[in-house]
């Protein structure tokens, strides 16, 4: 009995331990596209880069990178939303004849749009 207890314990430990490592890969990655894509500044980068997880069981694991990933979506909504403010600022800044008002124009609606398509995803 104790030895199938054991290799329980070793299988689940295992499982806890690639859990983590494959949770930290797609962390780094979705953190990674985000900078690239410019979503993101130098320095959030390298304070998401830096998260560790240290957990070492399954319901852990879970709990550390459920809080996250919410921080990493709450970061990505508020920095869409101030350059919707922006973009709004600048429009309201030009002369309704400005050439450059109907680009900026066109650009703030696909950010409004991509704010909606961010928050439908997270009511999903």
């Amino acid at each position: 009995m104790t030895v199938s207890f054991k290799r329980l314990e070793t299988y689940v430990d295992t499982v806890a331990l690639d859990l983590r490592n494959q949770f930290q890969e797609m962390f780094s990655r979705h953190v990674e596209l985000a900078f690239q894509h410019k979503q993101m500044d130098e320095l959030t980068y390298r304070r998401f880069m830096t998260e560790i997880c240290m957990e070492e069981t399954i319901d852990g694991v879970f709990a550390h990178y459920e809080s996250l990933y919410t921080k990493l979506k709450s970061y990505l909504r508020n920095q869409l939303l101030d350059r919707i403010i922006k973009g709004a600022e600048y429009i309201e800044s030009r002369d309704v004849n400005d050439p450059y008002r109907e680009a900026a124009m066109r650009k703030y609606d696909r950010l409004v749009e991509e704010l909606q398509a961010f928050d439908t995803r997270e009511s999903a």
